[in-house]
């Protein structure tokens, strides 16, 4: 892979302290380099990286889960708003995609944290109802799995699953896990 070079990018670094910024970058190799970059280089800016599918329109394979939970979450950051500038980096066959309306992302999140009552039936519910699937172990991408008073979850746009532990109904603690080991990683 050719390294890109800080100069090819032309992208206004000083961007006013609040409101949203469009950058189309030319393909995923600019695109990566560039949110690399700015992160780096200018850390208060709030970063949403949008791919494009990793199929072709009328394919008849679907997208892989992990791009559309990627997808599915830059969409979700941009409706929760944000007192940052922020920068989405994109590319042009990821802004000639279809994306989905506003509608069917509002009210539609689940958010979770310790110390929190939240009963495990309505997270099953919530998590059948958006088409995970129950396994006995999560191992991949939306799957989940109960056990007594521990939902794990594998979140499509996670690098690695979550192990929700209950006391009742009040949510104790969240951590990652290792989807091969079952062992727990980091508390989050």
């Amino acid at each position: 892979m050719q390294k890109l070079n800080f100069s090819e990018f032309y992208l206004p670094w000083h961007l006013p302290p609040s409101g949203m910024h469009l950058h189309i970058a030319a393909d995923d190799a600019h695109t990566e380099e560039l949110v690399a970059l700015v992160r780096h280089f200018r850390p208060e800016y709030r970063v949403i990286e949008f791919d494009a599918w990793d199929c072709l329109p009328y394919d008849r394979v679907s997208p892989k889960l992990d791009v559309m939970g990627a997808r599915v979450a830059a969409l979700v950051q941009l409706l929760n708003g944000s007192t940052k500038p922020t920068l989405i980096i994109t590319t042009v066959a990821a802004t000639a995609q279809r994306v989905m309306p506003k509608s069917a992302l509002q009210g539609h999140s689940l958010v979770l944290s310790a110390g929190t009552r939240k009963p495990v039936k309505e997270i099953q519910n919530y998590l059948e109802g958006n088409a995970y699937t129950r396994a006995s172990t999560v191992r991949e991408a939306g799957e989940y799995a109960i056990r007594g008073g521990i939902v794990d979850l594998f979140p499509a746009d996670a690098e690695t699953p979550v192990r929700i532990d209950f006391f009742g109904d009040e949510i104790e603690k969240l951590q990652n896990f290792d989807p091969v080991t079952q062992l727990s990683i980091g508390a989050i």
